[in-house]
């Protein structure tokens, strides 16, 4: 991840927010970054019911001005020593980020959640939430330019904070541990990373006899210590906490976990199996999750839970998408 990165953008500061966290990311890995725009073609129509042709002096007007517009972004001093591409597609913005990020090879996608909107413009904020579905690729999300949002790159924030993963217990959720890996290890670059797993049960699962499969193989204790031990031995190093919250309302214990508003004890191995326990720091710096996990009677829906985090959280958000749906056709 963050070897080849796609930023969506529509011409907005909000849109733009995502340039510097891109492009630090890209410096600590040495990737590069691929900028996007999305263009619409404007459409002139004989009257008074004729068909629709498309404007073709205005589109070359367009797009001589996202060119301009995208290079002076390349030309910013945040990409000193980093390779940028510029792109731009008449298209719409969902299908344009999802076909530059297989024809780029991108290996992740990096943009804001909200964006302008408006006559011949394209909502960010809701073209991020298809692309959430969607993509290929990991996805991060980062908080519009307001005063609540948290950056992600916090050099204030206590050196413990990394990056929360939210589990259920299926195989599904697991697809976001590597990238949650690797944004933890690129936040805390030079210093180790760290990851924590965040089981959250319904409170009737809780109960041995109701776990989902994985859990009543193992137990959700042992569950967790299993994934600790797949990644104990990684280079770079990691460090990984795991705790086990029950509630009627997994989302909202999820974002209370994320933000520092509900404690819960942080369980530790090391490579010897000695375990250790403290009390979580205040909140972490981003969160992860699939957007898509278990499904059926008294299972929560990962895809729907990532919704909700997505919208009520100030915090960055990476999700790892697992492909359940097919993206459209247009």
């Amino acid at each position: 991840m963050f070897h080849r990165i796609l930023v969506p953008v529509d011409g907005s500061p909000r849109s733009e927010a995502a340039i510097p966290v891109a492009a630090r990311l890209a410096r600590m890995t040495g990737g590069s970054v691929v900028l996007l725009r999305a263009i619409s073609a404007s459409f002139s129509y004989a009257f008074p019911l004729g068909p629709a042709s498309i404007d073709q002096p205005l589109l070359t007007e367009t797009t001589r001005s996202v060119e301009g517009y995208l290079t002076h972004l390349a030309d910013l001093p945040v990409f000193t020593g980093i390779e940028t591409k510029t792109v731009y597609l008449t298209s719409p913005a969902v299908m344009a980020i999802l076909d530059i990020a297989t024809d780029e090879h991108c290996d992740s996608i990096v943009m804001t959640t909200h964006g302008r909107t408006g006559v011949a413009r394209w909502a960010l904020g809701s073209v991020a939430r298809q692309i959430s579905r969607w993509a290929p690729i990991p996805l991060l999300l980062l908080r519009s330019t307001s005063a609540a949002a948290t950056p992600l790159f916090d050099t204030q924030a206590p050196s413990s904070s990394g990056v929360l993963v939210a589990l259920d217990g299926s195989p599904l959720a697991e697809t976001a541990l590597e990238p949650a890996i690797e944004l933890a290890t690129a936040i805390a670059h030079p210093e180790p990373g760290s990851v924590h797993l965040l089981l959250a049960l319904w409170p009737s699962e809780a109960q041995p006899d109701n776990m989902p499969e994985a859990l009543a193989l193992t137990g959700a204790q042992t569950y967790l210590q299993n994934i600790v031990k797949r990644f104990q031995k990684r280079q770079p190093p990691i460090q990984i906490t795991w705790s086990v919250i029950s509630d009627f309302d997994p989302a909202s214990a999820i974002l209370r976990v994320a933000e520092g508003r509900t404690p819960v004890q942080q369980h530790e191995h090391d490579a010897n199996n000695n375990a250790s326990t403290s009390n979580n720091p205040q909140g972490y710096r981003a969160i992860a999750m699939a957007s898509h996990g278990r499904t059926g009677p008294n299972l929560w829906l990962m895809g729907s839970m990532t919704e909700r985090v997505l919208d009520a959280t100030h915090l960055p958000v990476l999700i790892a998408h697992t492909p359940v749906d097919l993206p459209p056709s247009e």
